[in-house]
């Protein structure tokens, strides 16, 4: 499937899952790709297992990597959250219920930054 056949995938999780599957099947990944991939990354080990399963998953750079990009996709108050699990991960569990609130929204932040950048997607 190419990039502009899966932003025109109607279902949110379809196209996310495709967006997924696409970046991540990638051997030199734009950074597009690259920040798409790292978002997803974070938002299923969290829905899985919490901050403190994607923290156990990746390394200090990678996590570091991670607030950059949910910088970059506007997901300010998962930022907020994962920053605050890394200074306390005793508050664990309180920010694992607070990103469950889903005020941000990844998936459909993940969609309009992938639309914003479709010209930076390997073809």
């Amino acid at each position: 499937m190419t990039i502009d056949e899966i932003l025109k995938i109607e279902d949110t999780t379809e196209k996310i899952i495709a967006l997924g599957e696409f970046c991540s099947s990638q051997t030199n990944m734009t950074e597009t790709e690259k920040v798409i991939n790292s978002v997803e990354y974070f938002e299923n080990d969290v829905m899985n297992g919490g901050f403190s399963q994607y923290f156990e998953n990746k390394s200090e750079d990678e996590r570091n990597e991670l607030l950059v990009n949910l910088e970059k996709i506007g997901a300010k108050k998962s930022k907020e959250l994962f920053e605050k699990f890394l200074k306390d991960q005793s508050q664990g569990e309180e920010l694992d219920e607070e990103f469950f609130k889903y005020e941000d929204n990844i998936q459909n932040l993940v969609v309009k930054y992938a639309e914003e950048h479709i010209s930076d997607f390997s073809k």
